[in-house]
């Protein structure tokens, strides 16, 4: 179902009947929250919200669909995500980018099945270490956060297809290095790790 572009303020209550449902785009329109009955969508495995007026924590309703595959709040105003986002097994798919995030929370580093993830253009400080069991990680894209170094342990990402981090004030690794193809990067953070 999309209702992309439409201005909505608000979705009615009466979406959760919609039980069959496995996709929902409810991108670029005006919405502040969702609706407690989208929690009902329980075989929704893709979740568009993107540009909209979301603040504050990710809304908790999304923690209950446990098929979601793809999950988008893409340019809203969430600054928190609780570690409730663990229970979202299946997630291949999470974009982050233009929020306020000052974080990614421990539980991002649980979803092993995750292929992509944004989270470009927040306030993001620091990455764990722990973001090397995504063994599945195909993307990230933490470009133009506040990062000032990152787990050298990263190189052995051997999935990684692509790596953004500029934008950041990392300061272990030059920006010419940076601007390398994917797998020059990963070398250059294997060989950064302390014997």
């Amino acid at each position: 179902l999309i209702v992309a572009k439409n201005a909505l303020a608000s979705v009615p209550e009466y979406i959760g009947g919609l039980s069959s449902l496995t996709a929902l785009d409810l991108s670029d329109n005006q919405l502040t929250a969702l609706p407690s009955a989208i929690r009902m969508l329980q075989r929704l495995r893709v979740l568009r919200c993107a540009n909209n007026k979301l603040k504050g924590a990710l809304p908790a309703e999304v923690f209950e669909l446990p098929e979601l595959q793809e999950l988008d709040f893409r340019v809203n105003r969430i600054c928190s995500i609780s570690d409730d986002l663990g229970r979202l097994g299946r997630l291949t798919e999470l974009r982050l980018s233009h929020n306020q995030l000052s974080g990614l929370p421990v539980a991002v580093y649980r979803l092993t099945n995750l292929q992509h993830l944004e989270a470009a253009n927040n306030q993001i400080t620091d990455v764990d270490l722990s973001i090397t069991q995504l063994v599945n990680l195909n993307v990230l894209d933490l470009s133009n956060n506040s990062l000032t170094r990152i787990p050298f342990e990263m190189g052995h990402m051997t999935t990684l297809r692509q790596l953004s981090l500029q934008g950041n004030i990392l300061k272990a690794i030059p920006r010419n290095v940076l601007d390398k193809n994917i797998d020059f990067l990963l070398n250059y953070l294997r060989n950064k790790i302390p014997a």
